[in-house]
């Protein structure tokens, strides 16, 4: 009698544990399937603390982990120089999905003589403007000479604009009393210390830096029309965007700029299922995670939009932006 006692314990006890197992892939609200793949783990390449890109990895890492229980993927989250580092990062293998412009993804991997690129653009999160900051004494691109420039750190996403910006100006090293490369975290610090008559500065608006730079007697100067649309010629993942009055308490006028794409990126090596899945939490979750990074775009960018950059898509997140749910 006690065996069968026993036996009836263990039949309920099965039958509790499918239940809450049922319960469990039911309340799965992305639906995925209870399959093995490979890449569990996603290390993302960030850029560095200070920087524009940093907080964005850090919320897509800190989303991605919130919600390892459903999809078994799990996000570490690595501090790195910078955009240009990040793309060469996916290329070797230091990575899975890496953060960084748009424009230096095309920009590093056009003149590639080795073959296709493993490279894949995963989602489009927004744009960011490149921002002309200077000294309140500047008021043309000819005022710009002989003075102290900060190029930024090597490795960022400001650095590369720079050079953009440069060559469109038809200005370069000599043209200046001196070049600086002051990190992100430190330039509102040294401009306030007349270390730096300008730079440039990649960035959505408002921007705490921006109001130091104002307070500091600075402002943000207007890129000519025919600058910006020479850059639009030179990197076609650009647009024109406009800067409004009122965004700072001293800017009194709309301010006319060019935007580089913020996108996620990763490599063609990278499992299929694991970046549908990490899309796919992000597509879901995008306006809540966008309300807490308020210069993102309110939703991600659909493939038609993701095409318009002429970059392989990934096929992992073309299967997750084109879901229905």
């Amino acid at each position: 009698m006690k065996f069968f006692k026993n036996l009836s314990s263990l039949f309920f006890l099965f039958l509790f544990c499918s239940l809450s197992n049922s319960q469990t892939i039911s309340k799965n609200p992305y639906g995925f399937k209870d399959i093995d793949f490979a890449d569990k783990l996603l290390r993302i390449g960030a850029g560095p603390k200070g920087g524009l890109i940093y907080p964005i990895g850090e919320s897509i890492c800190n989303l991605i982990n919130k919600n390892t229980d459903f999809s078994k993927v799990r996000c570490v989250l690595i501090e790195t120089p910078g955009s240009e580092f990040n793309v060469m990062g996916i290329g070797n293998g230091s990575f899975e999905i890496a953060l960084s412009q748009g424009d230096n993804l095309v920009r590093m991997t056009a003149d590639q003589d080795d073959g296709p690129t493993p490279l894949r653009l995963v989602s489009v999160l927004g744009y960011a403007p490149i921002n002309l900051y200077v000294k309140n004494n500047i008021n043309s691109i000819d005022d710009l000479k002989g003075k102290k420039y900060n190029a930024n750190t090597r490795g960022t996403g400001h650095a590369s604009s720079g050079v953009d910006f440069l060559n469109v100006a038809k200005l370069n090293q000599e043209s200046f009393n001196s070049t600086v490369r002051i990190p992100p975290s430190e330039i509102g610090k040294e401009f306030c210390n007349q270390n730096i008559d300008f730079g440039i500065f990649t960035a959505p608006h408002p921007l705490p830096l921006f109001n130091e730079i104002y307070k500091c007697n600075g402002k943000l100067l207007e890129i000519p029309k025919e600058m910006i649309e020479s850059m639009k010629e030179n990197v076609p993942t650009t647009k024109s965007v406009q800067i409004s009055k009122g965004t700072y308490s001293n800017l009194k006028q709309d301010i006319n700029s060019i935007a580089v794409p913020l996108v996620l990126i990763s490599s063609d090596q990278v499992d299929k299922e694991a970046i549908y899945r990490m899309v796919k939490i992000l597509k879901n979750n995008f306006e809540l995670f966008s309300s807490k990074l308020p210069f993102l775009s309110k939703q991600l960018a659909t493939v038609e939009e993701m095409n318009g950059l002429n970059f392989e898509l990934h096929d992992g997140s073309i299967q997750a932006l084109s879901s229905s749910n």
